[in-house]
């Protein structure tokens, strides 16, 4: 060796500090993309979720209430928000009311298997083409809503059998 020629030895045996910068902001980078992906996709299963458990409430309670009418002995009262009808040979009458927040069998207000679902409307409509024609087809709409905002809305045609006569009391007789 020269005197003013020095060689140095290069012994690296760890990282830079640079080095080790850029694996931590590589790694925080990566770790917040899997976070926020994995994020969105449970928050999208959640709102899937409630909104399945919406529509399913909504079908479930029509479908109940349509197969009841189709079983109807007699329709005593049919309104916009409101049908009334006995069966099992008159021994059983029900009424569905909605009074513009809540929905009601005999009075008592209908439970839902979902947390925070309201009725936002219930209606029945007759679909009788003739004015002069008892009700025969009625169609029966649901909606409702989550407190978070999500919507539904469960619609139901049912064939009841024809009305043969009108009652003293114009109620239909099956």
């Amino acid at each position: 060796m020269t005197p003013g020629n020095h060689t140095r030895k290069n012994n690296r045996a760890g990282f830079t500090i640079i080095e080790l910068m850029v694996g931590i902001a590589l790694t925080a980078i990566l770790t917040t993309v899997v976070y926020m992906t994995w994020n969105t996709l449970s928050t999208h299963t959640t709102v899937q979720k409630r909104r399945t458990v919406l529509r399913s409430e909504s079908t479930r309670i029509v479908t109940q209430i349509t197969s009841q009418l189709r079983r109807a002995d007699n329709i005593l009262h049919l309104d916009r928000n409101r049908v009334v009808f006995t069966m099992n040979d008159g021994s059983d009458t029900i009424c569905y009311d909605f009074d513009g927040s809540e929905l009601r069998r005999n009075d008592i207000p209908i439970s839902f298997t979902g947390p925070h679902i309201s009725v936002t409307d219930f209606t029945f409509h007759d679909d009788n083409s003739n004015d002069g024609q008892k009700p025969y087809l009625i169609t029966c709409t649901l909606r409702m809503k989550t407190e978070s905002g999500d919507t539904t809305s469960s619609q139901m045609t049912v064939f009841v059998r024809r009305a043969q006569s009108e009652n003293s009391d114009n109620s239909f007789s099956w």
